[in-house]
């Protein structure tokens, strides 16, 4: 007011901001305008509105969401929350700055494929494999989960064995303690194959080194001895083998087979 009459203000352009509610001056914002500040360690944004040229009271972000990056309003999400991308199954969303930002998903598990689940990333086994404490085994084969978790092959777990081995879900023994075979059966007739059965049983005259060997019209089913051709143990019979069928007594002579007695 200049005389008593209103005047322009060369530097009342009121650099862009609002007037005053009671249009007695210029304001500190421009009306409508927002800002948003995170004012707590929640990540919660804090919204202001321009009305009457003067900041409102802060408000919080609808949802309890984050401020944009430009902090001129709130964002679309709440910062460092996750989830899982609507319609992808390997696709991990993550809030920065109030805005999802995408991310694939990836493991380095063996026998397994990543998958986005409960709004983070894991893994699911492939088809034949079972999770084992975090690791994709196949329980047909392994020897620490033999048909099932933990459940682990050693020579305890068949009679009479000196190695075993997971096949078909089970321990089966691949070697047998001294005096002892595999187990054989027939199958497959006409033909009859021979297959081992994964146990051990007894050597005897009748099953000598073998279920189908029969030693009843040989003279002797004894285990493979030898003595050493030179030193103190020269004189001594060595095993060298499981037992066997022999049609004859071997003799005990120095660096020859010999026999201990026949079953």
């Amino acid at each position: 007011c200049v005389d008593g009459q209103w005047v322009d203000d060369p530097n009342g352009s009121c650099n862009g901001n609002s007037c005053n509610s009671s249009k007695t001056g210029c304001g500190e914002c421009k009306n409508d305008a927002v800002k948003c500040d995170h004012n707590n360690s929640s990540n919660v944004g804090q919204k202001q509105t321009c009305s009457g040229g003067k900041w409102g009271a802060d408000k919080s972000c609808d949802n309890s969401y984050s401020c944009n990056s430009s902090k001129t309003n709130c964002g679309s999400c709440k910062n460092t929350t996750k989830q899982c991308k609507s319609g992808s199954t390997k696709v991990l969303q993550t809030c920065t700055n109030g805005a999802w930002s995408d991310s694939n998903c990836t493991t380095p598990k063996a026998n397994a494929t990543p998958i986005c689940k409960n709004n983070d990333c894991t893994y699911e086994c492939n088809s034949g494999y079972t999770n084992c404490g975090g690791s994709c085994v196949d329980t047909k084969t392994n020897l620490n989960h033999c048909g099932a978790c933990d459940k682990k092959c050693t020579t305890s777990s068949v009679s009479y064995s000196s190695e075993v081995d997971c096949s078909n879900s089970s321990c089966k023994a691949t070697a047998c303690n001294y005096g002892y075979h595999l187990q054989q059966k027939m199958s497959g007739a006409p033909y009859f194959a021979i297959s081992d059965t994964g146990k051990c049983e007894a050597d005897s005259k009748t099953k000598c080194g073998g279920t189908f060997t029969d030693c009843s019209d040989r003279y002797c089913c004894a285990p493979q001895m030898s003595k050493p051709l030179y030193g103190t143990q020269a004189s001594i019979c060595v095993l060298s083998g499981h037992y066997t069928c022999t049609s004859f007594i071997p003799v005990c002579m120095p660096g020859t087979a010999c026999c201990s007695t026949c079953l």
